[in-house]
């Protein structure tokens, strides 16, 4: 009997052993995908709704749409349990200032750019107030389209700085190179 019952122990022990880290695995390979997909959904959006907008007005009027409906487009992205945003250390739109964590996170984005070690996506489980969140950021980089209106500002065209001026009068999104991390998309699970 004591020999059955320590091989039922040993087996219970470790079958609990297998099988809670391939929920943890699996639940958060499950964050991951939906985190990418969403990131992935939401740059396609803002892509396309510029494009349309540098080819209909020019710059100036992506940096409407960029005032107008970065936000709702961003906004549509969200749900109970899902949250979703653009983060920078240098703001353009206060609404776009990152919290405690995604601070920490771009600033080791930006310490590992300059390394030549930055990765697609920065990711874990974290726990707030009790509650545990699955926080992914997905760095947004530099291309030479973005150059004109957040490379360096003695370099933009007047016009376009005069706009930008208007439209975000707090405006610290200037100084930037190609390939540079611009900021991050923010998504957090609540699990």
């Amino acid at each position: 009997m004591f020999y059955l019952k320590t091989v039922l122990t040993f087996f219970l022990f470790f079958t609990t052993i297998l099988i809670h880290p391939a929920k943890g695995i699996d639940k958060q390979n499950e964050n991951i995908q939906r985190s990418r997909g969403v990131v992935q959904e939401l740059h396609k959006s803002f892509f396309n709704e510029l494009s349309a907008a540098i080819k209909e007005g020019g710059i100036e009027k992506a940096i409407d749409v960029c005032h107008k409906a970065a936000q709702k487009i961003t906004d549509s992205f969200k749900t109970d349990k899902q949250s979703i945003r653009r983060v920078s250390l240098q703001v353009r739109n206060p609404k776009n200032k990152p919290d405690l964590y995604e601070k920490e996170k771009l600033k080791q984005m930006v310490a590992d750019h300059k390394r030549g070690e930055l990765k697609n996506e920065y990711y874990e489980i974290v726990e707030k107030d009790g509650v545990k969140y699955f926080r992914y950021l997905s760095p947004i980089l530099i291309k030479p389209p973005c150059l004109s209106c957040h490379g360096k500002k003695e370099r933009l065209s007047p016009s376009i700085v005069k706009v930008l001026e208007v439209k975000y009068p707090e405006d610290k999104a200037f100084g930037y190179s190609n390939g540079d991390p611009r900021g991050a998309f923010s998504v957090i699970i609540k699990q």
